[in-house]
């Protein structure tokens, strides 16, 4: 069991995981179970649903920073406002690269058991995003 807060949890999460590309790291702060509801009402389950995921976003924009803006927690709970920047290369997207520069913002809701990961929901613009790769 491990004695991470929600916060820490959220700072790894949004720092070392997706900037260093750390699967590892991801499997000990999600839950086996854990499940996600994502922009555009997608869900998933578990470690190896995000890492498919994640490896197509990063197939999209694999040059992607994400920088914690600012988090609140209380009790199980820690609220991440966060930023995205990089550029749009790779067709991961589910549409042909742009090679734009992208920079968008949104905040993802994580409950934490145990120092872990057992659900989480992301709030971001995906469809302002996408509107922004077709112009």
């Amino acid at each position: 069991m491990s004695t991470r807060t929600p916060s820490e949890v959220g700072r790894l999460w949004f720092g070392d995981m997706w900037n260093n590309r750390d699967t590892g790291l991801l499997r000990e702060l999600m839950a086996p179970d854990a499940t996600g509801t994502f922009e555009g009402g997608r869900t998933m389950t578990g470690p190896d649903d995000f890492i498919a995921f994640q490896a197509a976003f990063l197939d999209a924009v694999p040059d992607l920073k994400v920088e914690l803006v600012k988090s609140v927690s209380e009790g199980d709970d820690v609220c991440i406002h966060w930023r995205g920047s990089g550029l749009h290369c790779g067709a991961g997207l589910g549409c042909a690269p742009s090679n734009k520069q992208i920079d968008f913002q949104g905040v993802t809701w994580l409950t934490v058991k145990n120092g872990q990961i057992v659900t989480g929901q992301d709030f971001w613009n995906l469809g302002g995003l996408m509107q922004h790769l077709a112009e």
